[in-house]
This record gives C-alpha cells, sequence and structure tokens, in this order.
C-alpha cells in the first residue's frame, strides 16, 4: 500500500522502490556523518494514514531522493546504493574481503591483519585493512583489495606477474607499492601507511582513517596553499598522469 510503504517513483535504471518512512529514517541517520543538510521530512505520530498527508510526504521523499541524487559523493556511496538495491550491495562486503585477504595470507605468510579501515575510500567494492610484516611489528600498512568487475579482460596468469612488477616501479611523485598480487576474485595491494594521509587529508583537514564522507564531503575546514607549493604539487600530478598505476589519488604527503 502507497500509505504504508511511501512508494517512491526512481527514473533511470531503477523504476520503483518500495520503503518505509523507517528505511528513510535509517538512510538519514546512516547520512549524517556527510555533515551536509537533507531535508528529510518531519515524523507525525497522528494523522499519518490520512491520504492528503500521505501524497504530501511521498512528494517531500521523493525531493530528499532528488537531492542525494545531485550529489556525486552521496549518490555515488555505498550507504545510498545500498538503500536502493539491497540485494547487489550486501552489508557483509567486508566480511567476504576480510576472508579473501586471510586466503591470501595462506600463501603468502608475512603479514598480520591489524583491523580493517571502514569506509575510508569511495570505491564501492575496494575494502582496507591496516597490516603489519610479521617482522616488523611496529610498521603500519595499508592492504587494498579490489573485487574484480564484469570488464576483467586477462587472465590471472596474465595478471599475477603484472601485478608482481609493480614494487619495482619507482617514481619520484608516486609513493612505492609493498607488494601486489591477485587471485580469482580480485587483487591486493599493500603500501606503507602514513600517519599524515594523503594530499586531500591535508588540504581538508582530516584523518586518513575517517569514512570517506565524513572527512570529503563537508569539511569543517581547509587549509591553503601558497603559489610555489600549488606549483609543485601541479607538476607533480601532471607527470603522474602519464604513468598508469592503480589509485592514483593516492599522493602521500
Amino acid at each position: 500500500m502507497l500509505s504504508e510503504y511511501n512508494e517512491v517513483p526512481i527514473q533511470k535504471k531503477i523504476g520503483q522502490i518500495h520503503r518505509r518512512y523507517s528505511d528513510f529514517v535509517a538512510l538519514h541517520e546512516q547520512l549524517k556523518s556527510s555533515n551536509l543538510e537533507l531535508p528529510l521530512p518531519p515524523k507525525k505520530i497522528f494523522g499519518n494514514m490520512e491520504r492528503d498527508f500521505v501524497a504530501d510526504r511521498q512528494m517531500a521523499l521523493q525531493r530528499y531522493l532528488n537531492l542525494i541524487l545531485s550529489h556525486h559523493m552521496l549518490s555515488s556511496s555505498l550507504i545510498f546504493k545500498r538503500f536502493l538495491d539491497p540485494s547487489n550491495y550486501p552489508i557483509n562486503l567486508s566480511e567476504v574481503a576480510l576472508q579473501h585477504v586471510s586466503m591470501l595470507f595462506r600463501s603468502e605468510p608475512y603479514w598480520d591483519v591489524i583491523e580493517p579501515l571502514k569506509d575510508i575510500g569511495w570505491r564501492i567494492r575496494k575494502c582496507f585493512f591496516m597490516v603489519r610484516p610479521k617482522d616488523q611489528p611496529k610498521v603500519k600498512q595499508v592492504l587494498a583489495w579490489s573485487a574484480f568487475g564484469a570488464d576483467k579482460v586477462l587472465d590471472n596468469r596474465d595478471l599475477v606477474p603484472i601485478l608482481k612488477i609493480m614494487p619495482s616501479l619507482q617514481h619520484p611523485f608516486i609513493y612505492p607499492v609493498t607488494f601486489a598480487t591477485c587471485q580469482d576474485t580480485g587483487g591486493f595491494v599493500i603500501r606503507t601507511f602514513h600517519g599524515t594521509g594523503t594530499l586531500r587529508d591535508h588540504i581538508c583537514k582530516t584523518k586518513p582513517k575517517g569514512p570517506f564522507l565524513k572527512k570529503y564531503c563537508r569539511p569543517k575546514a581547509y587549509t591553503g596553499f601558497d603559489m610555489s607549493t600549488i606549483k609543485l604539487y601541479g607538476r607533480q600530478i601532471l607527470e603522474v598522469s602519464t604513468f598508469c598505476l592503480p589509485d592514483r589519488h593516492l599522493y602521500y604527503i
């Protein structure tokens, strides 16, 4: 029933979704970390089944979704995609990734997993873990696991030697990769972790281990650069753009 589920039509690929008002409230709570003011219509205790009220709230909820869809960070977030399509975006993505990492470490028993780094990146099916070498327990490193998509064109017998070459590649403006390999389901890359984070973390005055939406959606403050620093970073990015390597957005400072 429309009055019970607040049916909201969504154009472009999705058609219609059926969600209760409580589902919208749960979504709103998760999106609060973005520090954006989103116009979720308030709850009404009495008269919430009246026809006019249901019609008005349906329109308000549609405006709420349209605003989220107009924001590139919110609309591409895993939180919102799960709301629209929970069957294709399960909650246990990080658990699945941890299983793959554990399988990797059986054949490469040189690292220990310290903790998962939840929601620090923007890619949906890419998960991060804090790891450390067993022979250097005080050294922190970041393991990134990415699931292969439908556009995978190379076999593992070709991918594995390509990825294993990555640690030997050198460039003055790219932090080196410690280890890289792949399995049937995805690829792994390990880099040294830096507490100062990326250039973007520095600009937004955030810590690298925080959730992506909280860090970058609406930062409370920004750090400015003088012209000489802008020229330096601009030159680095220009040179790196000709050097094809995954995750070029991770420029450590």
